[in-house]
């Protein structure tokens, strides 16, 4: 399962994603810009990408772990 990855450089923000593959972990390089802190605009399109993700967390990710831990 890909985790979300989010990276923050000055005002810019970006979403990569981390794939455990056992022996190792890696970054995809999709480098996809989600907003930034220079206006108001973009920074709702921050705020907008954490409520998706957030949505994801409790959908797909929570059941996943819950699973993997015995607990579903």
């Amino acid at each position: 399962m890909a985790i979300p990855v989010i990276i923050v450089l000055n005002h810019n923000w970006h979403l990569y994603f981390a794939v455990d593959y056992g022996n190792h972990i890696k970054i995809l390089q999709a480098n996809m810009s989600i907003g930034d802190t220079s206006d108001l605009i973009r920074i709702y399109c921050i705020v907008a990408v954490f409520r998706r993700l957030g949505k994801w967390g409790v959908d797909v990710f929570e059941p996943w772990v819950k699973t993997a831990i015995g607990l579903a």
